[in-house]
């Protein structure tokens, strides 16, 4: 079971659905601007960011509820194995 999204990633999705629209792609652009967009909301505390606080405070309720009984676990990543490096 995934976690909720919090209110910047569903910020970030809802810019990223509308540059696919205007055509851009490359989503490394599309999360600086999000990134810079949410910075200037989050200072103000404008109506944007009570929007996407609000939204994400719902989908948190709404997982609860569906899932009452969840609790994050956060998981050690993984290590690659890798060669032993060459001696010269």
């Amino acid at each position: 079971v995934l976690r909720p999204a919090n209110e910047f990633i569903l910020f970030r999705s809802g810019i990223a659905a509308m540059s696919k629209l205007v055509g851009q792609s490359e989503q490394t652009a599309v999360s600086t601007v999000a990134a810079a967009l949410w910075r200037e909301h989050v200072a103000e505390e404008d109506d944007v960011w009570r929007f996407f606080k609000g939204l994400a405070r719902t989908e948190r309720e709404e997982h609860a509820r569906r899932y009452p009984n969840y609790r994050y676990g956060s998981r050690p990543r993984t290590s690659v194995k890798r060669p032993p490096h060459a001696q010269y």
